[in-house]
């Protein structure tokens, strides 16, 4: 039986809108000290030359034509260009009085203390501050119809969108690996290689993961003795005071499963199986509800509070279908910001959607955070895992991009579990020997808490590592696949080959994504003669200022692929486009199979 995890965004019908549950009020209450209409509704919402980096290419050549068709967009010029479409929608069927969850973007930088005092000072009734955030230039807010309009008004707003809903969807409805199949299980920690690291002592101690999800049961014998804190942003249930054990709790299943994954002791079951870092700390926090939803602003929120808390890393196996836009999307703006600005490693679930291309879910889709996709074991992507690319036309930088960055175990995985899961969604595992306490579970949000707890192991063995460096050498030393770079990223995570890399390259790293080219959704299969393709991205990651550095092309195929001369190489994130072009005239005795290789040198690598 397979789990259902990563979660999507829905667009619920009105009827689905309930009234602001108290829990909810308590929060409002508490922080903006103001009184509530009881219909306020809650809602869905980079010496000598040396190559420092290597794309392969490989193809194919066939006599046919292609045909590319355009797709039309249409626009709606009777609201203001600042809405949201999702917003006009529900503002278009909304009675005067209505009260809508909104979240509001305004300019980079603008304080917190500046965009209250705007809306507090312009708006007036009908609005109802719910978070204004510290991390990020956004407020979230209920208002009506009305007060949507005065607040697009405001000079400084730039966009105003509805406050979107992230479920926990379906999980995949097959299993790749079963026991029941008499296919021996193998732990995640085998399959990427942590049991040497272990050996040297190194199991996360000092390192504090962040779970954002439904929450985790505190008392279960594998969790206590490891949480930090507890953060219940859904129904205001808190305790941050570890002296005496925290009291957590889950009322769904998904967090306790996901925590455990990062820093599970094992102790139920004598030790038989355990989290990749059983020493590291929990902070969790609860953003998702009983049914596993959750609004973006309160994840955000949630990030935020992580940021605030100076964890080292945070784990979020949620997430939601995502169109680029001018609009709002706190969390992504906050996992963007917390790489950025909190210096914490974030890890996003892919998703649930494959195998159909461009299903990366957000937040899953920023460039700085670490993808997580999906292996079945060791053998290949788990077709349930979701594949790029990520299209960005208005988000920075804009392009086709590839996603995910790297695969971790997915399918069938043992975890620990919330006493009172639903058993249909969280099977339970050996029940004769362990009872309720274990489960045996699939999706790309078992694959994000396992890559976290890596990460974990990492940090404990070497101090000071920044999230681009986390990021790039768990991508470099990456058991490679062979499969399409818009599926399996840099492959599965290897934690013993990456901490080597961090030793013996001294922290300096320099890669180029994808591993080859040309990759999903054109194929690495067959070119067709005078196929015109979309041109893609191809992104550097540098732990160090490289400078410029020279593309060099080699190979039968380099008379086929399009680029630029050289790139400039800085420390965090550099671009440059590829594309291959065959021409229409080309004689069909050159049809064939042709490689190339492309590679990035520099005179200071």
């Amino acid at each position: 039986m397979v789990q259902k995890s990563i979660g999507c965004i829905s667009r619920p019908h009105r009827a689905d809108y309930g009234r602001v549950p108290p829990s909810r009020q308590g929060l409002i209450e508490d922080r903006q000290k103001r009184a509530r209409d009881p219909r306020r509704r809650r809602m869905m919402n980079l010496n000598q030359k040396k190559p420092i980096a290597i794309i392969l290419t490989v193809l194919f050549l066939s006599p046919f034509w292609a045909v590319v068709v355009p797709a039309n967009a249409k626009s709606n010029p009777a609201v203001s260009p600042k809405i949201g479409p999702m917003l006009v929608k529900e503002m278009s069927v909304a009675a005067e009085d209505d009260i809508i969850p909104i979240v509001a973007r305004f300019p980079h930088g603008t304080t917190s203390f500046e965009m209250a005092s705007l809306v507090s000072g312009s708006i007036g009734e009908g609005l109802v501050l719910r978070h204004v955030f510290s991390l990020i230039p956004v407020i979230s807010a209920y208002a009506t119809p009305d007060a949507v309009n005065r607040l697009t008004g405001i000079a400084r707003v730039e966009a105003v969108d509805i406050d979107r809903k992230l479920d926990i969807k379906s999980q995949p409805d097959s299993h790749e690996l079963s026991l029941s199949n008499g296919v021996s299980y193998i732990h995640p920690d085998e399959i990427m290689d942590i049991q040497p690291l272990w050996d040297k002592g190194y199991n996360g101690t000092d390192v504090t993961v962040a779970v954002l999800d439904s929450g985790a049961q505190g008392n279960h014998p594998d969790l206590s003795g490891r949480l930090v804190g507890f953060q219940d942003l859904v129904n205001e249930e808190h305790d941050m005071d570890p002296l005496d054990g925290v009291d957590a709790y889950d009322d769904n299943g998904h967090g306790t499963a996901c925590a455990w994954l990062v820093a599970g002791t094992g102790d139920g079951m004598s030790g038989a199986y355990t989290g990749m870092a059983p020493a590291a700390d929990l902070l969790i926090v609860k953003v998702l509800d009983d049914t596993g939803s959750g609004q973006d602003s309160i994840i955000a929120e949630g990030i935020e509070f992580a940021v605030e808390q100076n964890v080292d890393a945070i784990s979020l196996s949620l997430g939601g279908a995502w169109s680029d836009s001018n609009y709002v999307d706190p969390s992504a703006l906050a996992a963007q910001a917390a790489v950025q600005e909190g210096h914490i490693s974030v890890f996003v679930a892919a998703g649930n959607d494959g195998p159909a291309t461009a299903t990366i879910n957000s937040p899953a889709i920023v460039e700085e955070v670490v993808t997580v996709g999906s292996s079945s074991g060791s053998s290949g992507v788990v077709s349930f895992s979701s594949r790029g690319p990520v299209t960005r036309t208005v988000t920075n930088p804009t392009g086709v991009f590839t996603k995910p960055d790297i695969l971790a175990p997915g399918s069938d995985v043992v975890s620990g579990r919330w006493e009172d899961a639903n058993s249909f969604e969280y099977p339970l595992y050996n029940f004769s020997q362990f009872g309720y306490m274990y489960t045996q579970w699939s999706g790309t949000s078992v694959s994000a808490p396992l890559a976290a707890g890596v990460s974990a192991l990492l940090m404990d063995q070497y101090t000071g590592l920044t999230p681009l460096e986390i990021k790039s050498y768990l991508m470099k030393g990456a058991t490679d696949l062979g499969q399409d770079a818009m599926a399996q990223g840099f492959g599965i995570v290897n934690a013993t080959r990456s901490s080597n890399l961090i030793n013996t390259t001294s922290r300096m790293s320099t890669i180029a994504v994808p591993l080859r080219y040309p990759t999903l959704p054109g194929g690495s299969g067959v070119l067709i003669v005078g196929d015109e393709r979309q041109p893609q991205n191809v992104t550097v990651i540098s732990t160090v200022n490289v400078g410029e550095a020279e593309i060099q092309v080699e190979g039968n195929a380099s008379d086929f692929i399009v680029t630029d001369s050289s790139v400039e190489v800085s420390a965090g994130y550099s671009y440059f486009g590829i594309n291959l072009e065959v021409p229409k005239d080309l004689p069909l005795t050159l049809t064939g199979h042709y490689t190339g290789c492309l590679s990035l040198v520099a005179e200071n690598a």
